[in-house]
């Protein structure tokens, strides 16, 4: 449920925190102690990672609120079974189950609605976890451990994915109908479940001109029937979906000795309502070589700074959500001024949905850093910023 979901998170962020707390404590340490070498590199690597894993379970959890959202995209397989694992992983090693992944090398992205085939992995997971839970209380797991397989390969222009558990299995008489709408196995006590779990999987594995089978075995069938012998409880979904190949080439990324020198005196104006966040962007653009920066709380006061600087800035970076005038807003109120030429706007966030950038885009944005970031990705992304404004001086002049 909810309540055992947000426990896990809050177990994990947890973990997080008190990894970066405790590199943090010794990072200092080390530096009162002069001790500058390998060990403090080491702990503010540390520290790095540990960002890295909090984005990465902010992502999962902003992804598991986009469920409803239809968007087809290229998308690796790989990652949509890491995106569902990771939502459920802590409620699996609560409960002592283990996980399973097998993923065949060489699996091209292909165009999938990446929300919507997370949620049936996440589905049918949580429906083995459950089928698990209710063979041990009956009593008849044995000494058989607790566990849930995935799979992914490719075969005859399909990616067949497999969610195997040793659950209690399905009943025969019930399998017909395990996809009608409203039909649930869920009996036990009052957490009687809708019936609309697998059916949303069923739709959608359809939507995607796909397929869906069952494969299961229960204790009896295992006891009664001579053909069951040499196999195993449990229950097997196998899914299989068309490898629609994306036809779009994601671009190679230029090495800097290739392009153009881009002037290191460029006026940059940094806007972010967290202080600590203004005082590292300013150190991380300075140790650039980019000198010429001015820090803002919000738009207000950039956009003040904006009617009166001449020349403007190059480059505006900014938040998103910014009392008393957000990101969004201080972008329309800068196309309004017509300075010329206009700043190129690099917009950040911790929660850049598709939304947001989709309003941005409408007013020509096309630069994006979701927080947290590294120096690398801020460097690299002012660097294209300022290519962009630099390519479009001739047509200002």
């Amino acid at each position: 449920g909810l309540g055992t979901l947000s426990a896990g998170i809050a177990h994990d962020f947890n973990n997080i925190l008190a990894a970066i707390g405790l590199s943090a404590d010794v990072s200092r340490a080390l530096l009162k102690e002069g001790q500058v070498g390998d060990q403090l590199d080491d702990t503010i690597k540390t520290i790095a990672e540990y960002v890295k894993k909090a984005a990465d379970l902010t992502s999962r959890l902003l992804a598991l609120g986009r469920s409803n959202i239809s968007k087809v995209e290229s998308s690796n397989i790989s990652d949509i079974i890491q995106d569902a694992t990771g939502v459920i992983l802590n409620q699996l090693e609560n409960k002592g189950i283990t996980l399973q992944k097998t993923i065949a090398p060489g699996i091209p992205p292909c165009l999938f609605d990446r929300g919507q085939l997370r949620d049936v992995l996440i589905n049918l997971i949580t429906n083995s976890m459950h089928s698990i839970d209710e063979r041990e209380r009956r009593g008849d797991s044995g000494e058989n451990p607790r566990l849930i397989q995935i799979s992914a390969r490719q075969s005859s222009g399909e990616i067949i994915l497999e969610i195997k558990d040793n659950g209690m299995g399905i009943e025969p008489k019930i399998l017909p109908r395990i996809f009608d709408p409203f039909f649930s196995t869920k009996i036990r006590d009052s957490r009687k479940g809708t019936g609309l779990g697998l059916s949303m999987v069923f739709s959608i594995v359809q939507n995607h001109g796909g397929r869906i089978q069952i494969d299961s075995l229960t204790q009896t069938q295992l006891r009664r029937k001579r053909s069951a012998k040499n196999k195993e409880v449990g229950t097997t979904f196998t899914i299989h979906l068309p490898m629609r190949e994306s036809s779009a080439v994601e671009p190679v990324a230029e090495s800097r000795k290739s392009l153009p020198p881009i002037p290191q005196n460029a006026l940059i104006y940094v806007v972010d309502d967290e202080p600590a966040i203004l005082d590292l962007m300013l150190l991380v653009l300075r140790s650039a070589g980019y000198s010429d920066v001015k820090t803002f709380s919000n738009g207000s006061e950039a956009l003040e700074e904006l009617e009166i600087e001449d020349p403007p800035p190059q480059i505006i970076i900014t938040d998103v959500v910014m009392p008393p005038l957000d990101g969004l807003g201080l972008c329309k109120e800068a196309k309004k001024l017509s300075v010329q030429p206009p700043p190129i706007f690099v917009v950040t966030s911790g929660k850049l949905s598709e939304e947001v950038q989709v309003s941005f885009q409408e007013l020509g944005v096309s630069h994006f850093l979701k927080k947290p970031c590294t120096r690398e990705e801020i460097v690299a992304t002012l660097f294209k910023a300022l290519q962009e404004h630099q390519a479009a001086q001739p047509a200002q002049n």
